[in-house]
């Protein structure tokens, strides 16, 4: 770069920096010139702040975190193997999808279980669905919206058996569960980490037994039902297994039993027909204790597929009491209030004398 370019570069750089130093000399004359109305847009951003933290309620955060143990049957072998081939399926599973468990977390039916629990809180032992809708109010809610739930209560915890009004009921206090009301947030939220293959399901709510006997339930409600839906054929496998082994043991007890009676019946002497009954009875008895032997081995092969196969969901953390308290502190409030009603007085000010000076120019 010549001399003189380098001088015309130098010149530009000032004329930049003097419009700039010039257009927020302009800047300040004018917030200075408006102090007042900054002033009250400060002072009005953090008394708002100020009150929405005061006026706040208080939330109680209760957390269950848990892993589910895959089962061990890649491990088995030789054994695998020969479960797969009589017909057990594989026994190595790589079913354990996190996904899925998360998903599992916000359906109704692990939701409307766990609502369907009963605790104690505040030394009051009900359903947990009825005490959300005393401490959020839900029936003075319902008695504008849903004259129909006006003064309702849960007074089972039989699901099969309710009518239209109980699970109509049920329904609107899963949603303050699952997706929340208005300015109340969802009272359930589920996170994980798949590479630890952590997951964590917490419950945020204005009582802190509630939200600790709600989280329990729902991680309980969850557990069983992901227990019992992942090994739901290798448990029905077994229990016909079972049945047919019980039912060829009756059989071949009652032929055992038969075929003593008949010998006792004939120990000094045994004609021809008797001795061909006693042949047909001795093997009646070897073929029925061969099938029953072989009934005892598919049993056991089907009940170590079960065990194997049934997941095991084990809590790492479970909330305590006293639990997490969440809400908006007054010093960070006035804090952030003051830096928030700073910058909107000052973006303000400054753009309402851009629009004059636009109009102006027009």
């Amino acid at each position: 770069m010549s001399e003189s370019e380098k001088l015309r570069s130098s010149s530009a750089d000032e004329v930049v920096l003097r419009d700039i130093l010039k257009e927020a000399g302009i800047w300040w004359r004018e917030i200075r010139q408006h102090y007042k109305l900054a002033l009250g847009i400060l002072s009005g951003t953090v008394l708002l702040l100020f009150a929405i933290a005061f006026f706040s309620v208080k939330q109680y955060e209760a957390k269950v975190t848990f892993m589910v143990n895959e089962d061990e049957g890649s491990k088995l072998g030789g054994i695998s193997g020969l479960l797969e081939s009589v017909g057990f399926g594989s026994v190595a599973s790589s079913d354990f999808n996190l996904d899925k468990i998360m998903a599992l977390a916000h359906s109704r039916r692990v939701i409307y279980r766990a609502l369907l629990d009963s605790a104690v809180v505040k030394g009051d032992s009900d359903l947990l669905a009825n005490h959300l809708i005393r401490i959020y109010r839900l029936q003075e809610r319902w008695s504008r919206k849903k004259p129909k739930l006006k003064g309702f209560v849960f007074r089972s915890d039989s699901l099969e058996h309710f009518g239209l009004l109980e699970h109509t009921a049920l329904s609107e206090v899963y949603k303050y569960v699952e997706k929340g009301e208005g300015r109340i947030d969802p009272l359930l939220s589920t996170s994980m980490a798949p590479e630890a293959g952590i997951m964590s399901l917490t419950v945020t709510a204005r009582s802190q037994e509630f939200s600790r006997a709600l989280a329990l339930a729902l991680f309980n409600s969850l557990s069983n039902f992901y227990i019992e839906k992942t090994a739901e054929k290798q448990r029905t496998t077994y229990e016909q297994m079972k049945m047919q082994a019980d039912s060829i043991g009756r059989a071949l007890r009652a032929k055992e039993y038969e075929l003593a009676k008949f010998m006792d019946m004939h120990q000094n002497l045994i004609p021809q027909t008797a001795q061909l009954k006693k042949e047909r009875l001795e093997r009646e008895v070897f073929i029925l204790n061969t099938m029953y032997g072989e009934a005892v081995q598919n049993k056991e092969l089907a009940h170590f597929t079960l065990k194997n196969k049934t997941p095991f969901v084990q809590p790492v953390d479970v909330p305590v009491l006293p639990l997490k308290v969440i809400q908006m502190s007054k010093a960070k409030s006035l804090v952030f209030g003051f830096f928030l009603g700073a910058l909107l007085a000052v973006v303000f000010i400054i753009g309402r004398m851009k629009v004059r000076r636009a109009l102006a120019e027009e």
